[in-house]
């Protein structure tokens, strides 16, 4: 039951993560938004399609609770990255959301996936300092029951 309990959790907090992706991109100016969980459950690599800048992204979402130094991807992250790429047209990014339960407050961090090195994404100060700051520290809203 405790594993069930917690797959539940994670799977509460990926879709509030990804809700959170949604608002803060929308607020950040990036247009066409879809959740691509809705159009086919599940999607490899990327949950959200997004134009920013005039560049089209296919974005996987990682929220986690803070402290966490390391975001990690699925195995085979790179092939389903460059299949969402193909299928969209689309460069292959990211979106961390750290999370403070304490402060109830959360992050946004966004960058490319040909950016990263390892199999996922370093969220150390050092790190975050080198990537496109969404949101540093915004409320949670109300969806969010942390």
């Amino acid at each position: 039951m405790e594993g069930f309990v917690d797959t539940l959790r994670r799977k509460e907090l990926g879709d509030w993560g990804e809700q959170l992706a949604m608002d803060v991109l929308g607020r950040r100016g990036f247009v066409d938004v879809v959740d691509l969980n809705r159009e086919r459950s599940n999607t490899v690599f990327a949950d959200l399609y997004a134009v920013g800048d005039g560049r089209r992204y296919v974005i996987s979402v990682k929220t986690r609770i803070e402290p966490n130094d390391r975001y990690k991807f699925q195995k085979d992250y790179r092939r389903h990255a460059a299949m969402a790429e193909k299928d969209r047209r689309a460069e292959a990014a990211w979106l961390a959301i750290p999370i403070d339960k304490t402060k109830r407050t959360f992050g946004a961090y966004f960058g490319l996936l040909s950016q990263l090195r390892t199999g996922g994404i370093p969220m150390t100060n050092r790190a975050r300092a080198k990537y496109e700051c969404l949101v540093s520290s915004d409320p949670l809203p109300s969806y969010c029951l942390i």
